[in-house]
């Protein structure tokens, strides 16, 4: 069967392309997919969608299905906050 997959960030970059058509035997699964791929998301972590729905590794592929691989997006400063909730009138705006 004949599956569309779809690149994005540095997998696209990585290519060279924005997609790659790929051939799978009836039945294949995203985990499949990903493991004919293996020279394109090779040691990066993806989140997977088919069909633009998030989905897991064992989620079965059919004809013409679109995936999707979406690498974490890098650059920024990971920022954390810190919020208490409370019912008293005097707290309602701390922020620690």
């Amino acid at each position: 069967m004949h599956v569309r997959v779809r690149l994005f960030a540095g997998l696209r970059d990585r290519v060279g392309a924005e997609e790659i058509e790929l051939e799978l035997p009836d039945g294949a699964s995203v985990g499949d997919a990903l493991a004919r791929l293996t020279h394109v998301s090779d040691g990066v972590r993806v989140v997977m969608a088919v069909n633009r729905e998030y989905a897991d590794a064992d989620v079965p592929l059919h004809p013409d299905d679109e995936l999707a691989l979406i690498p974490p997006v890098s650059g920024g400063a990971t920022t954390v906050a810190h919020a208490r909730v409370t019912r008293s009138e005097e707290h309602t705006s701390e922020l620690q």
